[in-house]
């Protein structure tokens, strides 16, 4: 996709969080914008993001040089904050898509959900022991990923 990218004669990258936390976190869109700026992966976290060799592995999770990274970023990136834009955009608008699922998807989905609350009441049971009680929750907490993706697994045919 950067190749592509680019080739643009001209390129607008939008992002309500380009970056949560760390520098490095920016790189693939610096990088997008302006590789003559940026350099190689390698140059910019030595220079923006504290690399150095740990035990195992290059560590780029720092941060160093921010005040001239900042100056560069700042002919790249509009910073907007949400306070300052909800005011320009529409209100939100929530719909409901309902999807068809086959016979055999809602007939998994409710065996799951049968297997599901009969842990929470093994769990939630006062009779059982400290390790019983937690192997229970263990289940309920499996069973609960297991319905979450046979969820997704079930709306791919509507889809």
């Amino acid at each position: 996709l950067t190749p592509l990218l680019q080739s643009a004669p001209h390129l607008v990258l939008l992002s309500g969080t380009p970056a949560l936390a760390r520098p490095v976190e920016l790189y693939p869109q610096v990088s997008t914008l302006r590789p003559d700026l940026f350099g190689t992966y390698s140059e910019y976290t030595k220079q923006f993001c504290d690399a150095h060799r740990d035990r195992f592995k290059w560590n780029v999770s720092g941060a160093s040089n921010l005040e001239e990274l900042h100056g560069l970023l700042r002919h790249l990136m509009i910073r907007r904050l949400k306070k300052d834009v909800l005011t320009q955009l529409p209100s939100k608008r929530r719909t409901r898509v309902v999807i068809d699922m086959s016979k055999k998807n809602k007939q998994h989905l409710r065996e799951l959900a049968e297997e599901l609350r009969k842990q929470r009441v093994l769990a939630g049971s006062s009779g059982s022991s400290n390790e019983e009680a937690r192997a229970a929750q263990f289940d309920s907490n499996r069973l609960l990923c297991e319905a979450y993706q046979a969820t997704g697994t079930a709306k791919v045919d509507g889809v």
